[in-house]
C-alpha cells in the first residue's frame, strides 16, 4: 500500500539520462534534474531526450539550478549580478519544459551584511517575475537558514504568486538546528518540493541514503501523507547506485508501488 505521495529522484553525480533511467526503474514519479554546469551545455537534442524519456516513463520533469558559490545578497555588485544571472538563463532554458526550478539564495543570515535580506528580497522578485513569463515556480530552498522564520521571509516579503519553497529535511537537521517537522508545519502551505536525503547529525549534508542516519525520514513522510501533501518528495542521492539504495528502503515501507527490482 503507498502513502499517496509523489516522489522525485535528484541524482548529484552522473548523466541525467541514467538519473531518469533510475527513476523509472524504481517507481519513481519525477526527476529533478541537477545542473551543474553552465546551462548554455544544454543543447536543444540533450533536453528533448530527456523530455521524451520522462514522457516515456510518466515522468515529471524539474531541475536544480546552479547553487554553488551563488550569493544573491552579495555586495559585490558583480558577484551579485552574475548569481541573478546564472539563475535567469536556467529560467529562459528551462522554463517551458519543466515544472519548477529550485534555487539557492546564498544567504546566511550569521553572516549577512546591511540590506542582505533587502537585496535577496528583490532579486527574488525580479526572478519570480521572469518565471511568471512561462508559468514556471521558482522553489527556494533552504540551506543555512536557521530559523522557520527566515525561510518565511522570502515567500513573504517577495509576495510574488510563484514564489514558494523547496524545504530540504536534511539540510534542517545538519544545519539550521530547527526540528523539520515543526517547520512543515508552519510552512507546508508554500512548500512544493521536499528534499529528503539522510546524514548522520554532525553538521554535514552528506546525501546518504535513506535509513542511514538521524534524519527523520518515516515521520515525515507520515506527516506529509497525513495532510495529504499535493507537492513533490525528491529523495537526493549522490549516484544512481545510492538512489537506489533509498529506492529499496521506500519500497519496503511500502511508499513506492511495484517491487523496485526491475
Amino acid at each position: 500500500m503507498t502513502t499517496g505521495l509523489r516522489y522525485g529522484l535528484l541524482v548529484v553525480e552522473g548523466t541525467v539520462s541514467d538519473a531518469i533511467r533510475v527513476a523509472g526503474d524504481h517507481d519513481f514519479h519525477g526527476v529533478e534534474l541537477a545542473i551543474r554546469d553552465s546551462v548554455e551545455d544544454l543543447t536543444d537534442r540533450a533536453l528533448q531526450e530527456w523530455q521524451r524519456m520522462c514522457a516515456d516513463r510518466g515522468l515529471h520533469l524539474a531541475a536544480h539550478a546552479p547553487s554553488i558559490d551563488l550569493k544573491l545578497d552579495s555586495l559585490n555588485p558583480g558577484i551579485r549580478r552574475e548569481s541573478i544571472d546564472q539563475i535567469t538563463r536556467c529560467i529562459r532554458r528551462l522554463g517551458p519544459a519543466i515544472e519548477y526550478l529550485t534555487i539557492h539564495t546564498g544567504h546566511v543570515r550569521r553572516f549577512s551584511k546591511l540590506g542582505s535580506l533587502e537585496r535577496v528580497t528583490a532579486a527574488l522578485i525580479d526572478l519570480a517575475t521572469l518565471a511568471a513569463e512561462t508559468s514556471l515556480t521558482i522553489c527556494v530552498e533552504n540551506v543555512f537558514e536557521g530559523s522557520i522564520d527566515e525561510l518565511l521571509d522570502y515567500v513573504e516579503l517577495a509576495n510574488q504568486p510563484n514564489l514558494k519553497l523547496t524545504f530540504d529535511v536534511s539540510h534542517a537537521v545538519a544545519y539550521g538546528g530547527f526540528d523539520p517537522l515543526a517547520a512543515l508545519d508552519v510552512l507546508e502551505d508554500v512548500i512544493v518540493n521536499v528534499h529528503l536525503s539522510d546524514n548522520d547529525g554532525t553538521g554535514n549534508d552528506q546525501h546518504l541514503p535513506l535509513g542511514l542516519g538521524v534524519v527523520p525520514v518515516q515521520q515525515v513522510i507520515d506527516r506529509l501523507t497525513s495532510s495529504g501533501f499535493p507537492g513533490f518528495v525528491t529523495v537526493e542521492a549522490v549516484n544512481v547506485q545510492q538512489a537506489g539504495v533509498s529506492a529499496d528502503y521506500l519500497h519496503r515501507l511500502g511508499h513506492l508501488a511495484g517491487s523496485g527490482n526491475r
